[in-house]
């Protein structure tokens, strides 16, 4: 699988926040390819969708043939059901279920003779204080960065993804971080790297979410797959939380965002 997110280390609890795992290797079966799952369902006030493609060969591009035809359904513990629509090739889409903190979501999905399902509880809000700009303290010279600063809440086992969008467009990078090592405490991080440049008047959106040890599981994985092979030299795929046999993940998650203008 070569889908990827490139991690930029935090600017103060790097050392503290990235928690240590170990990568499950597998047989990258080029005669035996797997379906590739992506669903995400939020607190905001919007559509949802899931896409569903297959998986290529190792070494092939990253063109993923897209599945139709599939029937997709999402469900909570609190009543809620819904059978999702294609909208198009590979992308089914919701109309009127909502996410809600606390509550379990279940995906369901029918490919022919196959079925895949997964399990994502969404965790409680935590907001995003505000947005802040200067100069780093080290690193990477002189250049202004976009720090995102908020209250860690003091009750341990909060995982979180955090997504950077300059002039609505998201950047192909994320942050993935947990609170083992960093709990109840403030934290005020930054995206660093080069290939990120800001201009004056760019509208710079930051995202916060906070989701689930078994996302953050593969998340944390898919991270140790984009830079490279294991130790072993043996190519890895992420621990999914979607049970069948599919690559990928579902995840019901809360989000928290802020907005600032680059000066």
């Amino acid at each position: 699988m070569k889908t990827f997110i490139k991690f930029i280390a935090l600017a103060i609890l790097a050392h503290l926040l990235y928690s240590c795992t170990k990568v499950i290797d597998v047989d990258l079966n080029s005669t035996n390819p797997k379906y590739v799952i992506e669903g995400i369902i939020t607190n905001e006030a919007k559509s949802f969708s899931v896409t569903i493609k297959q998986s290529v060969n190792f070494s092939e591009t990253n063109n993923y043939p897209k599945i139709s035809g599939a029937i997709v359904t999402i469900s909570d513990n609190a009543g809620q059901n819904e059978t999702l629509m294609e909208k198009s090739a590979g992308q089914y889409v919701t109309s009127s279920i909502l996410g809600i903190p606390g509550r379990t979501y279940q995906l369901n999905i029918k490919i022919g003779d196959k079925t895949f399902t997964a399990s994502s509880t969404m965790p409680t809000l935590v907001v995003l204080d505000s947005l802040s700009i200067k100069k780093p303290s080290f690193g990477i010279g002189s250049k202004k960065v976009v720090h995102y600063n908020f209250n860690e809440p003091a009750i341990k086992g909060n995982n979180y993804k955090v997504d950077l969008y300059i002039n609505g467009k998201l950047e192909d990078l994320a942050t993935v971080f947990n609170d083992r090592l960093a709990n109840g405490i403030k934290i005020s991080s930054a995206f660093f790297s080069q290939d990120i440049e800001y201009k004056l008047g760019d509208s710079v959106r930051v995202s916060l979410s906070n989701i689930d040890n078994g996302v953050f599981q593969y998340l944390f994985e898919l991270s140790q797959l984009a830079d490279g092979p294991n130790q072993a030299g043996t190519p890895a795929n992420p621990t999914s939380n979607i049970s069948g046999g599919a690559f990928g993940y579902f995840s019901a998650q809360s989000i928290s965002t802020k907005e600032i203008v680059f000066p």
